[in-house]
């Protein structure tokens, strides 16, 4: 697990996110999680106050699942964490939650709520 509460701070970039993974995911054996519990979110990063795209995470840690919990009510997961959970495009939304879709109807790699 990364630790999210010391290494990020208000004002840094997605990149510098994005580069703790792929160190991270160098440092693990594929398919060890890369998980990061409360800590990250969107608002602290000073270019742009935007989450991790599907993409991003897959390019950061193709060979391991990555879980991004942004405080309790929304996390990003990267394709091969969507995989194991067993979310597809077609899985339908859970019960006080969302599996956040793009305009083409596929999963972005975005849960919403209680998903």
């Amino acid at each position: 697990m990364l630790d999210a509460g010391s290494p990020l701070r208000r004002g840094d970039l997605p990149q510098k996110a994005l580069g703790m993974i792929r160190a991270q995911a160098k440092k693990l054996k594929p398919g060890e999680w890369i998980t990061v519990i409360v800590g990250w979110t969107e608002d602290q990063f000073i270019d742009e106050k935007k989450g991790f795209s599907l993409k991003e995470l897959d390019e950061a840690a193709p060979n391991n699942p990555v879980y991004i919990q942004r405080l309790f009510n929304r996390a990003y997961l990267n394709s091969l964490a969507l995989k194991i959970a067993e979310i597809t495009d077609k899985t339908p939304d859970p019960k006080r939650g969302k599996i956040v879709r793009g305009k083409n109807g596929k999963a972005t790699g975005m849960l919403a709520g209680r998903a």
